[in-house]
């Protein structure tokens, strides 16, 4: 793993947000270690993914429980290791979309906390809706209305996998009109072409295409980069793009379609430092 993470310094990167979640491999030691051997930045993070990878204990605590647990790895560290996690997420929805009701409380519990200790914070949305043959579902505005009624901010705030709904950027546009930040962070991964949209998520191509939109319209300084890196198939040694591929071909290509120096510093520098700097 440090190899491949020096592929991402080798073209000029600094700092990685690292978002497994207890249940899913969560190992902050590990995280410390590749940190101290490559010289970047590694962002720990607190918070339950999807609803059938809880650990038991997430089931039997309150919403207001669960929010002091992240609320204690934010600002004491996590269990005894001494590291603190730098965010909230991702906390992830999925089916009976919406959310299942345990991811629910997990959602609030995050937001509890958000607003005690205004850290960075994201959700995995809901993605397919069974009932619609598998179209993309747009629950963005029913998190945001539920960010709100927690008193939690929005400008700390962004959603994941935003990129998947791309193909109505109307509506990305109307998330971040109600102060919403967008991660396009699934670049790298390939979808089934033979399948029209919305019933699939975008090739790099269309990715680019979209952000040049979201761009043109003055929407820089609310979207973020990245990979989504979660297996091994992703990784540069197993034949994937690896760490760097946003550095090393995709902002090459946002050059070409006109995207400004200045826009780019926007989404990879800018917009994660006011993000994550709390």
């Amino acid at each position: 793993m440090s190899k491949e993470i020096l592929e991402f310094k080798k073209f000029g990167g600094g700092t990685l947000i690292e978002q497994s979640m207890p249940g899913i491999g969560r190992d902050p030691v590990a995280l410390k270690t590749i940190s101290n051997a490559t010289g970047i930045n590694i962002v720990a993070s607190t918070g339950w993914y999807n609803w059938w990878s809880h650990p038991p204990y997430v089931k039997r605590k309150t919403a207001d429980e669960l929010s002091q647990i992240m609320i204690k790895e934010l600002t004491e560290g996590i269990a005894d290791t001494g590291i603190k996690a730098g965010g909230i997420g991702e906390c992830a929805c999925t089916v009976p979309t919406p959310f299942h009701s345990e991811e629910q409380k997990v959602l609030i519990a995050a937001f509890k906390a958000q607003s005690q200790t205004g850290c960075p914070f994201t959700l995995h949305p809901a993605k397919f809706d069974p009932a619609k043959q598998g179209r993309l579902i747009q629950a963005g505005e029913l998190y945001l209305d539920m960010i709100e009624k927690e008193d939690a901010d929005k400008s700390k705030f962004y959603l994941s996998h935003a990129d998947w709904f791309s193909w109505d950027l109307k509506y990305l546009m109307r998330l971040m009109d109600r102060g919403a930040n967008l991660a396009f962070d699934t670049f790298g991964m390939s979808s089934d072409v033979n399948r029209p949209r919305p019933y699939r998520p975008p090739e790099d191509y269309e990715r680019v295409s979209d952000l040049v939109s979201l761009c043109n319209n003055g929407y820089e300084k609310q979207l973020l980069l990245s990979h989504d890196v979660c297996s091994r198939l992703q990784l540069k040694k197993y034949g994937g793009w690896g760490y760097s591929h946003i550095l090393e071909h995709i902002v090459p290509d946002l050059r070409y379609y006109g995207i400004k120096e200045k826009q780019i510093k926007t989404m990879l520098i800018d917009n994660p430092k006011r993000i994550f700097s709390y």
